[in-house]
């Protein structure tokens, strides 16, 4: 145990000691509590992760390290748990625990019962004689409701999700008076393509309606499309040839379409020559948009420390592959400093060995097994 924030009297820091050192002699289970009157803006989870990392709380081999953490000014308090915790402490475990027997303590500045209610209901968990209550509310009108009263709630509920995606899929043009037909016919196409496997599967009655309404309208604008805009002559087709496809393509859609960063469709006439192209933006591209071309060929080219006048910062650089523009982003290297605290920390309390006479009631004289932490656990305010 050890109180930073001073929390504890003395006598209730032995007693949360002897929970600590029984709880790691009868289950393994090597337990911090700590108090912190302050972690600065740091992120609680975020420091006590980096904390529980630091100090290698728990076994090296079962990573069985617990850590509890609260801070004062924040309000806030947190269970970090090893590797070898996630399966008999759950995340959901742990944040029942703080919000049912720990933050009502805390709320009514109860702070050494909050904690003790915390510690004590862990050795329940681990001894097996933790009450583990469902979450209130009133089942039985669930339980007694009828699967023919089920049924007409998901009909009444997937018809009026069909008639709002029908609404979507035919307001097109309302949104956008200027659209041409081939870019409504493009949007039904891929709109239906992501959401028709969904849709037949949660509702079919509803995607048969709405298929049939869209095809019918996908039809017409076929008609439409085949009209071209400059020769008026009916010869407007779509080309499924690349090579078709680059001439219509600017020296930029060339680029994304060689990076593969977007998608293209062409409609082009066969009589004069028209074409409309159409772009997707590919979802899996890691190229990102141009700031200075709009381009997306913007490359990431890596990420370094740097020093400047405000401290250290960490750039990350992009390069576009088509204009050659370099662009930078630069941002605080909170890590440093949050882990360089964790350390001032830890160093203190090694030094003077903090008001509780060690950590956890003493573990391995002051130390812990170096436990390995992967952001597991719970965290709650009041």
């Amino acid at each position: 145990m050890t109180d930073e924030a001073g929390l504890l009297s003395n006598a209730q820091e032995e007693v949360m000691n002897g929970r600590l050192r029984a709880i790691r002699s009868s289950y393994a289970v090597e337990f911090a509590v700590v108090t912190l009157p302050s972690i600065g803006d740091a992120p609680l989870e975020d420091f006590t992760l980096k904390l529980a990392r630091q100090w290698g709380v728990g076994n090296k081999k079962n990573n069985n390290g617990l850590l509890l953490v609260l801070v004062l000014d924040q309000r806030r308090v947190r269970f970090e748990t090893g590797y070898g915790l996630e399966g008999y402490l759950p995340d959901g475990l742990l944040s029942r625990i703080i919000h049912d027997r720990m933050i009502p303590h805390f709320r009514s500045g109860n702070y050494a019962e909050g904690l003790s209610e915390g510690v004590v209901a862990v050795q329940q968990v681990l001894d097996g004689s933790y009450d583990v209550k469902p979450d209130g509310g009133d089942r039985s009108a669930v339980s007694n409701m009828s699967w023919g009263t089920i049924f007409i709630f998901y009909c009444v509920f997937m018809l009026l999700a069909s008639a709002s995606v029908l609404y979507q899929l035919t307001s097109y043009r309302r949104q956008y008076p200027r659209a041409t037909a081939v870019e409504e016919y493009e949007f039904l196409r891929r709109r239906i393509s992501m959401l028709g496997c969904v849709f037949l599967l949660l509702f079919p009655p509803g995607f048969i309606v709405v298929m049939a309404i869209v095809k019918s309208r996908q039809n017409k604008l076929k008609k439409e499309m085949a009209l071209c805009p400059r020769c008026h002559q009916h010869s407007v087709h779509l080309l499924d040839q690349s090579l078709e496809e680059d001439r219509y393509l600017s020296p930029s859609q060339q680029m994304e379409h060689k990076l593969k960063s977007r998608d293209f469709r062409v409609y082009a006439c066969s009589s004069c020559d028209h074409a409309q192209v159409i772009g997707y933006d590919r979802p899996a591209t890691s190229y990102k948009r141009c700031p200075n071309c709009g381009t997306v060929a913007l490359r990431y080219m890596g990420e370094k420390r740097v020093r400047t006048d405000r401290g250290m910062m960490i750039r990350k650089e992009w390069r576009c592959l088509y204009c050659g523009e370099n662009h930078t982003q630069q941002y605080r290297d909170n890590n440093d400093a949050e882990v360089a605290a964790a350390g001032i920390l830890l160093g203190s309390l090694l030094g003077r060995g903090g008001r509780s006479g060690g950590f956890g009631g003493g573990f391995g004289g002051g130390g812990f097994g170096g436990g390995s932490f992967g952001g597991g656990g719970a965290s709650g305010g009041w």
